[in-house]
């Protein structure tokens, strides 16, 4: 067919296209996103520098995107070796965070609470266009109330919410399965084991408050987004599944792990900036 043969609409519309495709990529390459990863030791990475929040920083390089990583935490490049043994290729990765080992939602007994944490630190005044929020991993292991548990999750997003501008996105996860009665974190469970209550059980218990809570905040964070707030959950546990490559004791990913987390990340966080790259 001759282009002569084309309808000028037709022509128009192509043309209309490879401008705003272009336009899409420029802007892509010119506008930074900042973003803010909070988070107890799963963020932080545990035995594993950069937890997955390297990987999604250098995905969404690699895309084109103009990416700051911030928090209070680790103001430095920090270099990721894929293999320091064998070879010294490594990529740079920005390694601001709020990730704190061993915190709960609030504070309570013995641990400290990553919503007293934010009001302290005031971090949410660095203005994230994006957060991702992984929490309560350690309410579980310490079978702390369940009821408790839910309305202080509530009371952090709700924080975090009204301390972020309008037009930033917050994507929260559920949290990773757990292994209970692995060697090396065999004692973190405690507290399910204060009357002799034997492995098999300790293991159902577990699991039933990691179903409980994923799917509770689920329901919490669908009724915020229908009420018209910019948040959204994600199914971060689908994402590792086999506990014996991908975890180091049945808590935390191991590198591998937190690959698959952070190409997960990265390929949601690609789509919404794709279809929202105008708010920025």
């Amino acid at each position: 067919m001759s282009i002569k043969n084309i309808p000028i609409y037709i022509i128009i519309l192509i043309i209309l296209f490879i401008i705003y495709s272009f336009y899409k990529e420029y802007t892509k390459n010119k506008t930074t996103i900042k973003i803010m990863c909070i988070g107890d030791s799963i963020t932080f990475g545990h035995k594993t520098p950069g937890s997955y929040r390297k990987f999604l920083y250098n995905n969404l390089i690699k895309k084109g995107y103009n990416i700051k990583m911030i928090g209070t935490k680790n103001k430095k490049l920090e270099k990721y070796y894929y293999n320091k043994n064998i070879s010294k290729k490594f990529f740079l990765y920005q390694a601001n965070n709020e990730g704190y080992n061993g915190y709960t939602i609030c504070s309570f007994g013995r641990r400290k609470g990553i919503l007293e944490l934010l009001k302290r630190n005031k971090c949410l005044k660095l203005n994230p266009d994006i957060i991702i929020l992984m929490i309560g991993t350690n309410n579980i292991m310490e079978n702390y109330d369940y009821d408790l548990t839910i309305n202080d999750f509530i009371s952090l997003i709700k924080y975090i919410l009204n301390n972020i501008s309008e037009n930033s996105m917050l994507f929260v996860s559920t949290i990773l399965d757990l292994d209970p009665n692995h060697k090396y974190n065999y004692f973190w469970f405690d507290n399910y084991r204060k009357e002799n209550i034997n492995d098999f059980d300790v293991k159902n218990m577990v699991d039933n408050y990691v179903i409980r809570y994923n799917n509770k905040i689920k329901e919490i964070i669908k009724d915020f987004e229908n009420r018209g707030y910019n948040i959204k959950i994600e199914v971060g546990n689908k994402v590792i599944k086999n506990f014996d490559k991908l975890m180091i004791e049945g808590v935390h990913p191991n590198n591998d792990g937190y690959k698959k987390l952070g190409d997960f990340w990265a390929e949601i966080i690609d789509k919404y900036l794709y279809e929202n790259f105008n708010k920025f």
